[in-house]
């Protein structure tokens, strides 16, 4: 079951019967500028979430909020532009395969 609610002006999508998850939509890609307040939010809303999940993005290293945290591994790589990641980040064999899939 998957039900999406709209909470300070963000798309919570929530999942799950039993043990109900809730999470930004698009996680991963963008942060919350405030969770505080929409920990509020979503205590106000009147749907029930029994878990709410939010990523801490990158460059941020140190935990940045009181709330309790598991680390991930995430395999990320500084790109400046689509050029300089084509002809010098990536390997040959990597571009070989992109223009064989085009």
């Amino acid at each position: 079951m998957k039900q999406i609610i709209k909470v300070c002006g963000k798309e919570i999508r929530i999942t799950g019967r039993l043990l109900r998850i809730g999470r930004p939509e698009g996680d991963g890609y963008e942060s919350l500028a405030a969770p505080d307040s929409m920990v509020e939010g979503l205590r106000t809303s009147g749907i029930r979430i029994d878990l709410f999940t939010f990523l801490q993005l990158r460059p941020e290293t140190s935990t940045k909020y009181q709330y309790p945290i598991e680390w991930d591994n995430a395999a990320v790589v500084p790109v400046s532009t689509f050029d300089h990641w084509w002809n010098r980040q990536i390997r040959p064999e990597a571009r070989n395969r992109g223009r064989q899939a085009e």
